[in-house]
């Protein structure tokens, strides 16, 4: 899984690439699919500081998984794989914080 820097780049890179265009319509298509970009790299780090809390319980953790199997959870193909690695990240990182 992507990191939220990933993300960042890759707005930057798709606004630096509507700086050097000179067609209209693409130079808004690729603003739009940057501030798509930027509005993940938002949620991502929004649910990683979440979730990473010292205070956050491993049932809390549980709870969230199976939440995550739920319908509106699976309207989206990349949500349930894209939440799976979160949530193994999230477990990997919590890890290492305890382990500190």
């Amino acid at each position: 899984m992507a990191d939220v820097s990933y993300y960042r780049e890759r707005a930057n890179h798709l606004r630096r690439l509507a700086e050097m265009t000179w067609q209209g319509e693409l130079e808004v298509s690729l603003r739009r699919l940057a501030e798509d970009y930027d509005e993940t790299a938002d949620d991502l780090e929004s649910f990683l500081d979440r979730w990473l809390k010292p205070d956050v319980t491993d049932q809390q953790l549980e709870d969230l998984w199976t939440a995550s199997s739920a319908d509106f959870f699976l309207l989206g193909d990349s949500v349930r794989p894209f939440l799976t690695q979160v949530l193994q990240r999230l477990q990997e990182r919590r890890g290492q914080n305890s382990a500190s």
